[in-house]
C-alpha cells in the first residue's frame, strides 16, 4: 500500500506533536515544575456532543498513559473521554485566538505552511508571528 504524500505529511505532523508534547513533559515540565496554568483545548468528536473543553497539560499526560499511550505507536492522537458525554471521543484541538472557534487539525493540512489556520476565519497566528519577524 503506497501512501499519498498528504498522508506522509499528515503522519509526520503528527509525529512531530507527539515528540513535542513528550519533550514538554519530559524536560519543561521538570525543568519548572508542575502546577502551571496552561491548559490544552480539547473537543469531543461525538456528533450528539461536539464540546470544547480544556484540561491541563498534566492531566492530558497521565490520561494519555493510563490508556496506554506510546509515542512508537500513536500516529495521530489518541482520543480520551470527553467530560460532557463521558465517550472516548475528545481530541486535541486549536482555539483560535482570533474568534474563539475551537477545530482539529486535519492530518491532510489544507495549508501545510500554517496548519493553525482557523477554518471559520481563515486567521493563523503563525502566519501573523511570520509576518512580525520579518
Amino acid at each position: 500500500m503506497q501512501l499519498s504524500n498528504n498522508a506522509k505529511i499528515g503522519a509526520a505532523v503528527g509525529c512531530l506533536l507527539v515528540a513535542g508534547v513528550i519533550l514538554y513533559f519530559t524536560t519543561f515540565n521538570d525543568m519548572v515544575g508542575s502546577g502551571g496554568s496552561e491548559k490544552m483545548v480539547m473537543l469531543c468528536t461525538n456528533p450528539k456532543c461536539e464540546k470544547a473543553f480544556k484540561i491541563p497539560y498534566e492531566e492530558y499526560a497521565k490520561i494519555w498513559q493510563l490508556q496506554g499511550g506510546n509515542p512508537m505507536t500513536m500516529m495521530s492522537p489518541k482520543p480520551i473521554k470527553c467530560k460532557f458525554c463521558n465517550q472516548i471521543t475528545a481530541l486535541t484541538a486549536t482555539e483560535c485566538p482570533k474568534c474563539k472557534n475551537v477545530f482539529i487539525e486535519p492530518m491532510e493540512q489544507r495549508s501545510i505552511e500554517y496548519p493553525d489556520r482557523c477554518p471559520e476565519c481563515k486567521f493563523s497566528q503563525m502566519e501573523e508571528d511570520d509576518k512580525n519577524s520579518k
